[in-house]
């Protein structure tokens, strides 16, 4: 299957765009863990709740739709899931984060609580 070439570019577009933001919400979910250790204004109270929200509403479905678009992109193009050794290694990566996001930080960030007397 061999996408035409404006299908192409608009997975790939759409690929780029959710790598990235996937990238940058996991950023901001750092700079919030960081926050919340050095205890910021409004303390683990204020920090656990935004990072749930951030992990469920942001990150989880941009950990999907990357790899959605990663695999619709490798396998319409001539670059393939596995013909060449670093798509193989970026499609393990994302299926891997995809699993540990999945499946471990959105239900542990929703099941999060801030320390009792720490604000």
């Amino acid at each position: 299957m061999k996408l035409h070439p404006r299908a192409r570019k608009i997975v790939l577009i759409a690929h780029v765009t959710t790598s990235v933001g996937w990238f940058g919400a996991d950023a901001v979910l750092l700079v919030l863990g960081i926050a919340g250790l050095t205890g910021a204004v409004g303390g683990p109270a204020t920090v656990y709740p935004v990072a749930g929200l951030i992990g469920t509403v942001l990150i989880a479905p941009l950990t999907v739709a990357a790899l959605v678009t990663g695999v619709v992109f490798s396998v319409g193009t001539k670059w393939g899931l596995v013909r060449y050794w670093w798509v193989a290694v970026k499609l393990v990566v994302t299926v891997l984060m995809n699993g540990l996001v999945l499946f471990l930080l959105t239900p542990g960030r929703r099941a999060a609580r801030p320390v009792p007397g720490a604000a």
